[in-house]
């Protein structure tokens, strides 16, 4: 036995993992060459974090086998709700991320696609009535699903915010997907622990290709499938009594600041949430430390005490409240010194132009 489990098993899922990374990362090879020669680039613009043209649709070369396995495994019968919730939701977003990223959808519909994937998640999944908040249960009843809704739909959008510079977004889901798989095996959930880490092995492969200076981008592909993914395990998480939802709120506590506070102080300041910009603070450390690389690092260094805080709520609930206000007071102060002044919408739109000026 290994930690609990036969050493048969524990060896079938290392082999899964690794067979996952290598397939992942043979696939980001073979769509990067592919996207060279069909030019399927993101052209740099003054909004872009990086200055060279690089293809953009490398989410599908971890979005696939992470789906395939996925697919095999509802066929073997294990979870099969479960399943169909992140297979059908996922498969949504993902292609739906794919042909963003290659032709664009407005901004609405691309809203829309990702309230129906967690619509669907939640139906098969039975929805959220109750939330543990500490050592206390709140019954919520319909509210706890409406609350579980708008944390899907936010994660996604958080994840494909949050995927500005090189390595971020892969290197987070990384360290939370591997942190969590190990929380919820120890729970009991072996299951719930093998797709966070066969997510984790899947976004490894592709990492390879887009730690600084990037070769390949993972695009909305990518980067809502895995918002998509980690929002609806928190609530199967919450389901079942394993790692609350809350502390999951907790490890992403950066990625949630910079996110959340970014989006509302541009609404505040007349800009639009869904224009492209360079407003959040990893944007802000980029340009300060002038490498994508750094500023990566720094994050996961910067999650370390997050995750700490997590795994001692998970243990000790009773700290639940203090370590979410601990995670969330001390990102919104990180996010705020890399913050620059805003300027109103409203300002720009009212200034003369440069040919209205001459005359």
């Amino acid at each position: 036995m290994v930690f609990g489990i036969a050493i048969g098993l524990a060896l079938r899922i290392i082999a899964a993992l690794a067979a996952v990374f290598v397939f992942a990362f043979l696939l980001t090879w073979a769509m990067h060459r592919f996207a060279m020669m069909r030019r399927w680039f993101d052209v740099p613009n003054h909004r872009s974090g990086h200055a060279v043209p690089t293809p953009n649709v490398g989410g599908i070369a971890f979005s696939f086998p992470f789906l395939l396995v996925l697919v095999y495994l509802g066929s073997m019968g294990f979870r099969p709700h479960l399943m169909w919730a992140l297979l059908g939701g996922g498969a949504l977003v993902a292609g739906v991320g794919w042909v963003d990223d290659r032709w664009n959808i407005r901004a609405r519909w691309r809203l829309l696609a990702y309230a129906i994937a967690a619509v669907w998640a939640l139906w098969w999944i039975g929805g959220m009535a109750d939330l543990r908040v500490g050592v206390t249960t709140l019954s919520l009843g319909f509210g706890g699903t409406i609350l579980a809704f708008v944390t899907i739909v936010w994660m996604s959008n958080l994840m494909n915010f949050m995927d500005g510079i090189d390595g971020l977004v892969g290197a987070e889901t990384m360290l939370i997907g591997s942190v969590l798989g190990v929380m919820l095996f120890l729970s009991g959930q072996v299951f719930l622990a093998f797709i966070l880490w066969l997510l984790a092995a899947a976004t490894a492969g592709f990492l390879v290709w887009n730690w600084h200076p990037a070769k390949m981008f993972m695009g909305d592909t990518g980067s809502v499938l895995l918002g998509f993914t980690f929002g609806v395990l928190a609530i199967a998480s919450e389901r079942v009594g394993a790692v609350p939802a809350l502390a999951w709120w907790i490890m992403f506590g950066l990625f949630f600041a910079d996110a959340t506070w970014t989006t509302l102080r541009r609404i505040l300041h007349g800009h639009a949430f869904y224009e492209g910009h360079r407003a959040f603070s990893f944007h802000r450390a980029a340009v300060r430390y002038q490498r994508h690389d750094r500023v990566t690092i720094g994050v996961l260094l910067w999650s370390v005490p997050f995750v700490v805080l997590a795994w001692t709520v998970w243990r000790y609930p009773l700290f639940l409240l203090p370590a979410l206000g601990a995670s969330l007071l001390g990102s919104a102060v990180l996010w705020w010194w890399y913050q620059e002044p805003m300027v109103s919408r409203r300002a720009v739109v009212g200034a003369p132009d440069s040919r209205s000026a001459r005359h």
